[in-house]
C-alpha cells in the first residue's frame, strides 16, 4: 500500500509540468509569430 501513493505523488507532479511545457511551447509560438509580424510592419 506504500508504492500507491508514491506513484500518485509521481503522476500528480508530472502533469502540471506538461501542462506548463504545453502552454509555455504555445506561449513562445505565439510570441515568436507577433515578433515576426512587427518586425515585417517595422520593416515597411
Amino acid at each position: 500500500m506504500t508504492a500507491f501513493p508514491l506513484l500518485f505523488i509521481l503522476v500528480q507532479t508530472n502533469l502540471p509540468d506538461e501542462a506548463v511545457k504545453k502552454r509555455a511551447k504555445a506561449v513562445f509560438a505565439n510570441g515568436s509569430i507577433i515578433l515576426a509580424a512587427l518586425l515585417a510592419l517595422l520593416a515597411i
